[in-house]
Formats: structure tokens, C-alpha cells, sequence
């Protein structure tokens, strides 16, 4: 949703170096490979990501300013202004009928909305379907601020969507997840979906409480990326 304004890259030395293929590419190379038959996305904003898909796509964003060619080898599209919350609450996939197979996490960078969104998501999709997550591997403490007008600083910002990898990886072990080192800040793909699980929703007050006020310092950069290994992007297939 929120793009990066600045080119500038200062790197952590408590962080990893994500500097694989961008996330861009990453998504046209998993849209050749999975071939989806609809894609939901959420946080299209300008359309960058959606010049890529080569299938219907439903997308989602409070305030599209969409610049690309979004109109591509697709048949159909549906863009809903709004939040994902308000989208999901109007029952749009059930009454139309429409399971998503493929799906982008790239809204507002709040953990408690990724969170939401992935829990709406995944009772929504086929089982075989597979969930994208943005920004799940930060390169600074300063990015992972849950201050939304850091955003107007021009700096990279991330939010604290770091938290749910964290969250799927602790509470989720039947999840299939990969972290790829897609740049600048990484891409999480979740498989082995499992539409009827309850684990989430049925604990997302208790989860609120333990995760919306951990800190990155607080945790460690260098415990939370010993969680996962971070595989190259040049080499992962899907």
C-alpha cells in the first residue's frame, strides 16, 4: 500500500541484507507458475503490483491512485475503495460465488490489520491456494514504527508486519511458509492453507495482547530472523 519515496537503503548491522530479485518480479514469476485463476489483492494503490497479474483480480485499497496498466491480459476486475475490513463484511467473494487462489497482504502496515486480513483470507480460499505477505523482513528498528505518519517522512516503513510471520511461525505449524529475500524488504508465502482452522480468530483477542506491543529492539532482530531461513529468490520455485 505505502511505496517507498526515497532510493536511499541504510542498512542495520543487526539485520540481514535482503537484496534479492524485487518483489515485483517475484510476484510475476509466482502469477507464471501458479497460474491462479483469481488473485485478491490488498493495498493495490498505484497498480504496480497488479500490472503484473495475468488473471482476474479483485483489488482492494481505501484510496486507489492507480497509474499503470492495470487493464492487461486479465478478463475480469473488481476494485472495491475501501477497507479490506469493509470489503470482507460485505460478503462480496460469497455472494458472487468467488474463491481466491493466490492473494497479496499489502495494506495499511499495522499488524493487527495484516493479521485480520490473513484470517479473512484464509476461510475464503481454495486449500491449495497460497497467501503472499509484503514487508515481513525489515532492514532497521526505525521502519518497524507503529506510527502511521512515519509513512510522510519519505523512509522506508514497514509497520510491524514482521509480527505475523512471527505469529504464523509460532502458532501456525501446519502452514507451509517461505521467506524469500525478495527486495527491498521481503515476501512471506504461505501455503497449505486451511480454510476451516479456527486457531486464529477463535484466540485474536489474546493474540492482540501478547503481540501489538512487542518491539523489534524488545524481541531482536537477530532472534526473530533465526526463525526462518531466508531463501534466495533467485532459486526458489514455487
Amino acid at each position: 500500500m505505502f511505496k517507498f519515496k526515497s532510493k536511499t537503503k541504510i542498512q542495520h548491522p543487526d539485520f540481514p541484507e535482503v537484496k534479492g530479485i524485487y518483489y515485483h518480479k517475484i510476484l510475476e514469476k509466482i502469477f507464471q507458475t501458479h497460474c491462479p485463476d483469481l488473485y485478491l489483492e490488498i493495498g493495490s494503490r498505484t497498480g504496480n503490483s497488479l500490472e503484473v497479474c495475468n488473471c482476474d483480480y479483485i483489488a482492494i485499497d481505501p484510496k486507489f491512485q492507480i497509474s499503470k496498466n492495470v487493464f492487461n491480459s486479465s478478463n475480469s476486475f473488481f476494485f472495491w475503495q475501501g477497507t479490506s475490513d469493509d470489503f470482507f463484511s460485505a460478503h462480496y467473494l460469497e455472494t458472487n460465488g468467488l474463491t481466491p487462489d493466490m492473494a497479496l497482504i499489502d495494506g495499511l502496515h499495522l499488524f493487527e490489520f495484516a493479521l485480520r486480513d490473513f484470517i479473512n483470507l484464509e476461510r475464503r480460499m481454495e486449500k491449495n491456494g497460497v497467501i503472499l505477505i509484503h514487508d515481513v523482513c525489515p532492514f532497521s528498528y526505525e521502519m518497524v514504527t507503529r506510527d502511521t505518519e512515519y509513512v510522510n517522512t519519505g523512509k522506508p516503513w514497514t509497520g510491524d508486519v514482521w509480527k505475523l510471520l512471527l505469529l504464523l511461525i509460532e502458532q501456525r505449524t501446519d502452514l507451509k511458509i517461505d521467506v524469500i529475500d525478495a527486495a527491498p524488504t521481503g515476501l512471506a508465502i504461505i501455503k497449505n492453507l486451511d480454510p476451516k482452522n479456527l486457531t486464529l480468530s477463535e484466540n485474536y483477542q489474546g493474540i492482540l495482547e501478547k503481540y501489538v506491543d512487542l518491539t523489534l529492539e524488545d524481541y531482536g532482530a537477530d532472534q526473530f530472523y533465526q526463525k526462518f531461513p531466508l531463501i534466495k529468490s533467485h532459486s526458489y520455485h514455487l
